[in-house]
C-alpha cells in the first residue's frame, strides 16, 4: 500500500478543442512525469483523456481525481475518476 508505480486518471467532459499538448501544460506543474491520450469516440461535443502518471501513488491519484472531479475548466466542468481497470 502506498507504493508508487504507473497509474491513471480519467477526466471527462474535456472541451472538443482540447489536444494532449493543452492538458500537458496545464498539469506540468504536478511535478510527475506523464502521459496523455484522449478519447474522442461516440460524441464529439465532449472529450476524456486518459492520463498516466509515472510514480504517483493509487492514494495520491485519488485524491488528484477528487480536486478535479466538479473543477470548472474552459467552459466545462470536469469529471475524473481513477478507474479499476486501468490502474
Amino acid at each position: 500500500m502506498g507504493e508508487k508505480e504507473e497509474i491513471r486518471v480519467a477526466v471527462g467532459n474535456l472541451p472538443p478543442e482540447i489536444t494532449e499538448e493543452d492538458l500537458q501544460e496545464d498539469l506540468e506543474h504536478l511535478g510527475y512525469d506523464l502521459s496523455i491520450h484522449l478519447e474522442r469516440s461516440g460524441n464529439t461535443d465532449q472529450v476524456t483523456a486518459v492520463i498516466m502518471f509515472e510514480g504517483m501513488t493509487r492514494t495520491t491519484a485519488e485524491k488528484l481525481a477528487d480536486q478535479l472531479d466538479g473543477m470548472p475548466y474552459r467552459d466545462r466542468t470536469l469529471r475524473a475518476y481513477v478507474p479499476l481497470f486501468l490502474a
